[in-house]
């Protein structure tokens, strides 16, 4: 005779069978109502945790947020992919309850994991402004020019109509107080707002994985690429005659930039520099960038002054004190 429901809870409560098949999942800490892990049976990590277990009509159940529900012998049937009656001799063998069932050898299944649904609406609308002496001046301090700008699809911008990861509606506009200015690519914009203490930066539109800024305006071939720590950096750069590209962030790692490795691979320049800010972690990442990427060396932005921290700085006091190149 197959073991029944009724005989393991003879034996021991639903929490108890909780408590014993997910021990290896809480480290080690005590399983309480609502305490979110990563769903154990799930293939990946969640970035976000979602699995819990909670107590409802007097049994303790188990649920994660993408839609996985069930009791505690759901559970069993779930991670090692077994009948109910299955489930039953596990228990038994697991937790030695001594009652006389079959032997069953166990093997914990993994289900894929769910691609996590994208609700945002994306839709945006900008209307670019037209480039003036009030336009031009924030640019202008670190020798870049308009034609500069357009070459990198750079230009200011009167109004950007997005909305937010809510999907509330936002308008914001160009105040002469507040510039703003679009990195523009297909199907989505960077906006930069250099003097706005609130969204200073965002995206509107979906932006592509991996984007390297500066790519697309490379030479074919080249003497030394400079990788600075951001897209102002590289506007900066190319305004005196050097090449030079950014990442996402100083913190992303060349190695999930396929565009960057194959330039590497293909000789597309002699040098490969890393020239990151002068603070903390633009420092350490540059350590870390030479370290597992021998090709790139560091370089030190100079600072003549505490509040230069990156080369776009450099060029600003540069110009500022009417220094030769």
């Amino acid at each position: 005779m197959p073991i029944s429901k009724e005989q393991i809870e003879s034996k021991v409560s639903h929490k108890d069978i909780l408590d014993h098949f997910l021990y290896p999942y809480y480290k080690d800490t005590p399983i309480k109502q609502g305490s979110l892990i990563s769903n154990p049976l799930l293939d990946r990590k969640q970035s976000t945790p979602s699995f819990n277990v909670y107590y409802r009509d007097g049994e303790w159940r188990w649920k994660d947020f993408v839609g996985m529900d069930g009791s505690a012998f759901d559970l069993v049937m779930e991670l090692y992919g077994v009948t109910f009656s299955e489930s039953c001799d596990i228990i038994n063998q697991e937790m030695n309850l001594g009652l006389a069932g079959k032997s069953v050898t166990k093997r914990l299944i993994k289900k894929p994991s769910p691609i996590p649904q994208d609700n945002r609406n994306y839709y945006y609308e900008i209307r670019k402004k037209k480039w003036g002496n009030n336009t031009i001046a924030f640019w202008r301090q670190y020798g870049a020019i308009q034609d500069t700008l357009e070459f990198f699809n750079v230009y200011p911008l009167r109004s950007v109509f997005f909305y937010t990861k809510k999907n509330k509606p936002m308008l914001i506009e160009w105040s002469d107080d507040e510039p703003m200015f679009g990195y523009i690519e297909d199907g989505w914009v960077k906006v930069y707002r250099p003097y706005s203490a609130y969204l200073k930066y965002f995206y509107v539109g979906k932006k592509k994985n991996n984007f390297i800024f500066g790519l697309k305006q490379l030479p074919v071939k080249g003497k030394k690429l400079y990788l600075v720590g951001g897209e102002k950096d590289v506007i900066t750069m190319y305004t005196h005659e050097m090449s030079a590209i950014c990442l996402n962030s100083e913190e992303s790692s060349p190695i999930n930039y396929p565009d960057l490795l194959g330039m590497i691979k293909n000789n597309m320049f002699e040098e490969y520099v890393v020239m990151y800010d002068n603070d903390k972690t633009g420092l350490k990442q540059m350590d870390k960038i030479c370290k597992d990427f021998p090709v790139f060396k560091s370089k030190i932005v100079p600072c003549p002054e505490e509040w230069v921290t990156d080369i776009s700085d450099y060029y600003k006091y540069y110009y500022a004190n009417n220094l030769k190149k």
